[in-house]
């Protein structure tokens, strides 16, 4: 099953909103709205793009591979220069924006430490690289132990799929290797005040059960996400991803 746009713009903005508040942080004290020229490196459908335009000042450029995305995004946000294009190879010259961004991309790309080496060759001296967030599912925690084995499949699906599932342990590396200086890096906070929204739910199950499909049937696959609403209405259930960020200085 492949997902629609609409559908992967969803699940965009939800991954999103997970990170909002470390955006918050990191806008303010990076004081990355006074740059003039933003690269959203990845931007896909556009759910870092609103708020961006919002409060860049300058000159703010969304880059991705598929033209789907960036169509979508098109209809949404005439604020952003939209352009396709391949993250091993910026169309960029050398120091041309103030900062370079990305959120939930290094997993996806073939060459992470190139693709961070070019986010710091398009830099200015000086500007920014920051990757919002880089998940490890080689860390996912998935209790009660009758779902122990997504993470099992998950792994073997998303490597298949050309990801790397254990990114987010090696970004502060990709940075260092790359030059920057003044590096932090971290793990997004986890915690479970209660069972996810259905929005929520029905979200993270589109993306399962596609990383599912192939390894399990879809009795199989029906009766695990049927495991995991139950396990969140009877207070048993956690899920945990351990979600690192970065940033540095040119």
């Amino acid at each position: 099953m492949t997902l629609s746009p609409h559908q992967q713009h969803d699940r965009f903005r939800i991954q999103a909103r997970w990170t909002q508040e470390l955006r918050r942080m990191v806008y303010g004290q990076l004081n990355l709205f006074a740059c003039q020229s933003v690269l959203d490196l990845g931007c896909g459908t556009g759910a870092l793009l609103g708020e961006l335009s919002r409060r860049v000042g300058g000159h703010l450029v969304g880059l991705d591979l598929s033209a789907d995305h960036l169509a979508f995004a098109g209809t949404r946000f005439d604020r952003a220069f939209l352009t396709a294009g391949d993250a091993h190879h910026l169309p960029f010259g050398a120091e041309t924006f103030n900062a370079a961004l990305c959120h939930f991309v290094l997993l996806w790309v073939q060459k992470p430490r190139q693709v961070v080496r070019e986010m710091r060759r398009v830099v200015k001296p000086g500007g920014l690289v920051i990757a919002f967030a880089e998940p490890d599912y080689g860390g996912r925690i998935d209790p009660p132990p009758e779902l122990a084995r997504i993470q099992e499949i998950q792994l073997q699906s998303l490597a298949a799929q050309g990801a790397d599932p254990r990114t987010g342990r090696k970004i502060r590396d990709y940075f260092s290797d790359a030059g920057l200086h003044s590096i932090t890096s971290g793990v997004l906070q986890g915690y479970w005040q209660g069972p996810p929204s259905e929005e929520e739910f029905q979200s993270e199950w589109a993306v399962l059960s596609q990383d599912l499909e192939g390894y399990l049937n879809p009795r199989e696959i029906d009766q695990l996400r049927l495991v995991d609403r139950e396990a969140w209405q009877q207070g048993r259930r956690t899920l945990f991803v351990p979600t690192f960020y970065a940033w540095g200085r040119v």
